[in-house]
């Protein structure tokens, strides 16, 4: 039974983030969140925020305690709204929103052996345990073994190479959510807003008035951590208050190793104006473009990394025309959701685009895929075949301008259509743009290579579908493994998309397979098909994410983060100046 010393007791300003007085400070570890820098138990640095719940520390050998950390996004920004601890017999929330708060606008708990003490002020939380706990934890906080190296370690012990998919293992809401991370990372100094003052602040030996905590605490993951969060977007506060992030946390460290540090004047009151309104941005006239995260302003940007994390968005394409005429598309929809859930995939959205001979249609909203299925109910399947084969509705759908693809999230396009396109080389342009794997099931010429003319045709029309590597027969509906053999023995009769399709991970199913009069035949199909879209989904990648003004509207672009470059001149004179002034060889960098 976790037995409460005190709660929601108020702590006398300005104060610090207090962390246990009542053990030897050796025999206790702070971690801390403050804005988007997470620091561990043990000291390791990462930059998160996702509007989701995660397991931030549980003891996992008595069950003593477990406290979850609750984000929330609101106009483009998202923050820690609260934690939550729980414990047998004991439940509480500490909110750092100042909804619910005491006097001074901290609030904290205190056990023997936990304190967690969250801050309106700051907009953080820190966690300290005593040594009771040493090797008994795991979370998004680590395990406390006085080893970072291995803190980023998932429920299973295995260690997750990325912070999204650290925080989409543990994730812990009750419904599916958006789990990209949202933190700002700066890449290049050159160009980077505050570096002159977090350089001060945390590298300046003569200058910082944290130097008495130097030789105690590292400030140089604190001179990144004041770095990104400078360069955040500013919604709800001034940008010169982003420092006041790293210097709490700095202080906070600092404090655990008997360093006190004094508040930056900066700092001293932030987020306790009585008028809501002054910590917000005015609102504007201007257009907004839609995030995940809800309306932003023209100029807004943000790098979304992601990782393979439970979301999903697919689009289907579909051309009405004979050859789709009789088709369940509601159907292949639900086998599809059903295929994507046993894959792990909780949060996937449907969009559907829809194009004939003669126009492409506008893009559907992202719902549901009853709600797809509803829009092809009754939808004329007559018209002629496209002579391109769709190449401007896929190239429409990738781009996605209505569908409004979510940043940092795996995209599938699948196309039904008559035919394969006919511009590869165009349509692998935007898909690559735009990270988009892209599956078609139209109508082929399915041959195999061999001696036996008659066995050839009977073993290619078991074929459903391929990729680049294996060919899918009725023989995946009970155990889905693909043939390669029969893959090296293909011969392909199509366009130039043919390649396209399997160049960006996709596959080409043969709709001549899927015959409505033949109910077990179409079982089959529609389950190897889907069993093949939810395999292998690919890893979504960072997307830098802008809202650019476009005459008198605004539109969200997102494109690929670019590549980490090399160092420049500004890093170059802030490793020699860190080097002069700390006497050493290493860099600030390392």
């Amino acid at each position: 039974m976790l037995e409460l010393d005190s709660v929601w007791r108020p702590l006398p300003p300005p104060g610090v983030l207090v962390p246990l007085r009542t053990a030897p400070r050796f025999f206790t570890a702070t971690a801390t969140v403050m804005g988007q820098h997470v620091t561990t138990f043990d000291l390791h640095h990462y930059e998160f925020l996702g509007p989701c719940s995660y397991l931030l520390t549980k003891d996992f050998i008595d069950g003593d305690f477990e406290v979850v950390g609750v984000y929330e996004s609101e106009a483009g920004e998202v923050r820690l709204e609260s934690v939550l601890i729980r414990a047998p017999g004991t439940d509480v929330t500490l909110r750092v929103d100042g909804t619910v708060e005491s006097a001074g606008g901290r609030a904290e708990l205190r056990t023997n052996d936990l304190e967690v003490i969250c801050s309106h002020e700051f907009q953080g939380c820190s966690i300290t345990v005593t040594s009771k706990y040493f090797g008994r934890l795991g979370g998004m906080l680590g395990n406390f073994n006085y080893e970072p190296s291995d803190d980023q370690q998932g429920p299973d012990g295995a260690r997750v190479g990325s912070v999204g998919g650290l925080a989409r293992l543990w994730a812990v809401s009750t419904q599916a959510c958006y789990q990209a991370n949202q933190a700002t990372r700066v890449l290049a100094l050159d160009g980077a807003a505050g570096v002159d003052e977090c350089q001060r602040l945390f590298l300046g030996a003569n200058s910082s008035p944290f130097a008495t905590c130097f030789s105690s605490v590292d400030p140089r993951p604190y001179f990144w951590h004041c770095v990104n969060d400078r360069n955040r977007p500013v919604q709800r506060q001034g940008a010169g208050e982003r420092s006041c992030d790293a210097a709490e946390s700095y202080r906070v460290m600092c404090a655990t190793e008997g360093r006190p540090l004094p508040v930056l004047d900066a700092c001293l009151g932030r987020g306790t104006s009585e008028d809501p309104s002054e910590d917000q941005v005015s609102p504007s006239d201007s257009p907004t473009c839609s995030t995940p995260d809800g309306e932003v302003p023209v100029g807004w940007s943000r790098d979304f990394w992601g990782a393979k994390n439970g979301s999903l968005d697919v689009g289907l394409v579909v051309e009405q025309a004979s050859c789709n005429e009789g088709k369940d598309f509601g159907q292949m929809l639900r086998e599809v959701a059903k295929s994507f859930r046993k894959a792990g995939y909780e949060d996937v959205r449907f969009a559907l685009l829809t194009y004939t001979s003669s126009e492409v249609g506008s893009a559907s909203a992202f719902s549901s895929e009853g709600r797809v299925a509803s829009l092809l109910e009754g939808a004329p399947m007559e018209d002629s075949k496209d002579a391109r084969g769709g190449s401007a509705a896929v190239m429409k759908a990738a781009r996605g301008p209505c569908s409004r693809w979510r940043p940092a999230v795996g995209r599938l396009l699948l196309q039904a259509s008559c035919q394969l396109c006919d511009d590869g080389e165009d349509v692998a342009e935007a898909l690559r743009e735009n990270d988009v794997v892209l599956h078609v099931l139209s109508r082929l010429t399915v041959t195999l290579e061999g001696p036996e003319t008659a066995e050839s045709k009977t073993l290619a029309w078991r074929i459903f579908g391929y990729d680049k590597d294996l060919v899918y027969t009725s023989s995946d509906y009970r155990t889905f493994q693909g043939d390669a053999g029969q893959r090296e023995l293909l011969e392909e009769h199509g366009e130039s998309c043919l390649d396209t399709v399997q160049d960006v991970g996709g596959a080409v199913f043969n709709s001549n397979r899927w015959i409505p009069k033949k109910a077990g035949l179409t079982r089959k199909f529609l389950s190897v098909l889907s069993q093949r879209l939810a395999t292998d989904v690919p890893e979504p990648r960072c997307h830098q994410c802008r809202c650019l003004a476009d005459e008198d509207q605004a539109r969200l672009s997102c494109r690929r983060c670019g590549e980490e470059p090399e160092i420049n001149p500004v890093m170059e004179k802030i490793i020699d100046d860190f080097r002069a002034e700390f006497h050493t060889d290493e860099s600030p960098l390392a």
